[in-house]
């Protein structure tokens, strides 16, 4: 017993020590993925605001690839004006949070939800600092 324990924890502080051996530029790529997954799944989870699904819809009565422009510059204005809305709602600035999104956004999962998303992309822009500010240090070195 004592044995499997002090393996398991050799493994443990090795998987640790692993994890910390990441660059920057690896741990800021795993953030970057990280961000986006979760943008994503809070933007199902809203599954969009009624405007834009309406338009959606009446776009896909016009014909030929119009129809598919509109939808598209629907859907995409839609996700913009519900991502300012999510950092407002998180703390990243003070705005407003209006239409579907203030429905959405008034329940408090999905208030940290956006307060989380916020705090990750601080974290995102430090590292992404700090990447920068080795590259420079690198470019200095080989001069």
């Amino acid at each position: 017993m004592k044995r499997a324990l002090s393996t398991g924890f050799i493994l443990l502080a090795g998987g640790l020590l692993l994890a910390g051996c990441r660059t920057p530029r690896q741990r800021l790529a795993d953030m970057r993925v990280d961000l986006q997954e979760r943008e994503e799944r809070l933007y199902a989870r809203y599954g969009g605001s009624g405007t834009a699904r309406a338009a959606a819809e009446a776009a896909g009565k016009v014909p030929g690839g119009l129809g598919e422009a509109l939808a598209t510059g629907a859907r995409e204005t839609d996700r913009k004006v519900f991502w300012l809305a999510c950092r407002s709602a998180g703390g990243a600035f003070n705005g407003p949070v209006v239409g579907d999104a203030e429905t959405f956004l008034a329940a408090p999962e999905n208030r940290k939800a956006c307060a989380d998303i916020v705090r990750l992309e601080q974290d995102v822009r430090l590292l992404e600092a700090e990447v920068q500010r080795q590259d420079a240090e690198a470019q200095q070195q080989k001069k």
